[in-house]
């Protein structure tokens, strides 16, 4: 568990920081990274793969579509339309990494 002995402890930052963090590791790794994209549609290619058509034309293809465009998604209403979007008063998304030597925090004896 998180905070518990020997686990990882929480860590809160910047919204900005998370999506530079992820941009910088999809760079690293090769992986290209566009913004200001409009989906209109989705389809399943020939080999059981996922096509994403935008507005201004261009396609794309993969494994997966990561809809992360919000309470009112695009994507979640092209892939499952009668699905209203769920209410929820606040969302805090929270995930587990290990700490490098540059991000690590020195152990005190209150924690």
């Amino acid at each position: 568990l998180a905070g518990s002995a020997g686990g990882p402890r929480p860590r809160t930052l910047p919204r900005s920081a998370l999506y530079r963090a992820l941009r910088d590791e999809a760079t690293r790794r090769g992986i290209p990274v566009e913004y200001g994209k409009r989906l209109v549609a989705t389809g399943t290619g020939p080999r059981g793969t996922v096509t994403a058509l935008f507005a201004d034309g261009s396609r794309a293809e993969g494994d997966l579509v990561v809809g992360a465009d919000g309470i009112h998604s695009r994507t979640r209403t092209l892939l499952d339309p009668p699905r209203p979007a769920p209410a929820t008063p606040a969302s805090s998304p929270s995930a587990a990494a290990p700490a490098t030597p540059a991000t690590r925090r020195p152990r005190t004896p209150t924690g």
